[in-house]
């Protein structure tokens, strides 16, 4: 087949955008569609992602557009469509890696199992199987293609179970999408509390408010909780700026009170936070109102 005119676009992962293209004549006529290095990804699966067909006459845009459609399934790392002198179309994919082990670590911290106020034992507040089970149920299965959008909802499903358990300062930290799925948990840790902005607040509150550290933070767990405070309408707005991570000497929370105000608190939820990627320093990290 000749090669003379060939267009390469690159469809890299890390960034997922275009690179450089050769220039060739557009518009065309699609002559045909071939894919190739798909093993375990069907090609008709893939075909129905391409929005034209042979005889179509197509753009730059389209093909760009078509490529993104096939990245867009999940299954792939990376897209190159070519064209030859002849308008046939060859989409050239690289596969994901099939998942042979979910291993999970970060997920560290305990919790007591209590009946009639008595602690019968402590367990891990979010058990590795648990995990495993709850990206399964999501599409991240052992022996199949990584799927990039089921990790995700897997991913975010997983920091929803420890937000039903009031567990609210959770992450997921670094993912490795290989034959041997890594994947970190960080379960964030109260170490200090900081206030400002108080003015007319009773200093007891603000006393009291301080009192919650070097735990995992958990929803509703302590009555000093410096949204009980707003909640009695004596804070406008409660800004949580937590550290994270399972070191409990990694930095401290940082509640900004912003201003007094004699009515309820603002409707602004303080869990308003990134759901999962990269963790950041606590000398980095920023309040979310």
């Amino acid at each position: 087949m000749k090669r003379a005119l060939a267009l390469i676009l690159g469809l890299i992962v890390a960034g997922g955008f275009f690179t450089g293209a050769r220039a060739t004549d557009f518009p065309l006529t699609v002559a045909g569609i071939q894919v190739d290095g798909n093993t375990k990804i069907r090609t008709q699966e893939i075909r129905k992602a391409v929005p034209f067909h042979s005889g179509d006459e197509i753009t730059a845009d389209d093909l760009k557009r078509a490529s993104q459609a096939i990245f867009d399934l999940g299954w792939f790392s990376e897209v190159i469509p070519e064209v030859d002198e002849e308008g046939m179309i060859l989409f050239r994919v690289v596969e994901n890696p099939v998942v042979e082990k979910v291993e999970i670590t970060g997920n560290v911290n305990k919790e007591s199992i209590e009946i009639l106020g008595l602690t019968l034992f402590r367990a891990r507040i979010m058990p590795s199987d648990k995990i495993r089970r709850i990206l399964r149920d999501h599409g991240v299965k052992e022996g199949e293609v990584l799927n990039n959008h089921s990790l995700k909802e897997g991913l975010e499903a997983v920091i929803d179970a420890y937000d039903k358990k009031g567990y609210t300062l959770i992450m997921v930290g670094k993912v490795v999408p290989s034959e041997i799925l890594q994947i970190e948990i960080i379960e964030g840790r109260v170490t200090n509390n900081v206030i400002t902005g108080l003015n007319t607040v009773p200093t007891d509150i603000a006393q009291e408010m301080r009192s919650s550290c070097g735990r995992v933070s958990e929803e509703g767990s302590d009555p000093t909780d410096p949204r009980a405070a707003q909640e009695l309408g004596l804070l406008y707005e409660c800004r949580d700026c937590s550290s994270t991570g399972n070191n409990p000497g990694r930095g401290p929370s940082a509640v900004d009170t912003h201003r007094e105000e004699t009515g309820r608190g603002a409707d602004r939820d303080y869990r308003d936070r990134p759901r999962w990627g990269n963790p950041v320093s606590t000398k980095d990290r920023r309040c979310v109102a």
